[in-house]
């Protein structure tokens, strides 16, 4: 309900802050991938495209291949960042609040 009211109150400067949130997360599960993708075999992650590979022409590709596939594939990549977002948000926060049962909700003064 605070997002909403943030909303509603300043829809131009919380668009802004969605926006921030989010291209920072993709800037570092960008990171991350690049990390991993550094540090085990090729091959290992294959089902992500390399994007330094000279033969990788995304927009070609979704050009050239059926609608169905597409939507698959934006399917795949929704589930997969939802996944980063339950196990990285979530799953943290509940080990806080069982771990330190006083500390969760926090409660700070916005001025």
């Amino acid at each position: 309900m605070s997002r909403v009211a943030f909303y509603l109150q300043a829809p131009n400067w919380s668009a802004v802050m969605h926006w921030l949130v989010g291209t920072a997360f993709m800037f570092n599960f960008s990171m991350f991938v690049s990390t991993c993708r550094a540090v085990v075999r090729s091959g290992v992650m294959w089902f992500i495209r390399d994007p330094t590979d000279e033969g990788f022409q995304p927009v070609r590709e979704i050009l050239e291949r059926p609608i169905w596939m597409q939507l698959r594939k934006l399917g795949s990549g929704a589930l997969m960042y939802l996944t980063l977002i339950v196990i990285g948000i979530s799953v943290n926060t509940h080990a806080v609040n069982l771990l330190w049962s006083g500390v969760l909700p926090l409660r700070r003064p916005l001025a």
